[in-house]
């Protein structure tokens, strides 16, 4: 069985070290070697970028904390959905290929 149709690894946007481009390079090495699939992803948490005090408040319960005291804020405001064209512009196309692809192989019902 070919691991590459079961897995595939995504990294995120603005993921890793300042040195992006070591960091996509290694992952990408990594993937190659292991036959593994990279697909575009933002780890999207919420639907806009305006919900991020939601997403702050959420995080600093869940650390029994409040956000000044704590310092418990969700580090980064990228984490939300976009649009195809800004996918586009943010992802190579042949992993926006592979994101379609895995999509294609899921099945989901409310019923």
């Amino acid at each position: 069985m070919h691991v590459g149709s079961l897995l595939a690894l995504g990294p995120g946007l603005g993921a890793g070290p300042k040195t992006g481009d070591l960091y996509l390079w290694t992952i990408e090495q990594a993937a190659q070697r292991s036959g593994i699939q990279l697909a575009a992803t933002c780890s999207p948490l919420m639907h806009t970028r305006l919900a991020k005090p939601i997403l702050d408040t959420l995080t600093a319960v869940r650390h029994g904390c409040t956000e000044d005291a704590g310092g418990r804020r969700y580090p980064k405001d990228h984490n939300y959905l976009r649009g195809r064209a800004m996918l586009m512009r943010e992802f190579p196309e042949e992993r926006l290929r592979e994101t379609v692809a895995i999509g294609a192989r899921c099945a989901f019902s409310l019923e």
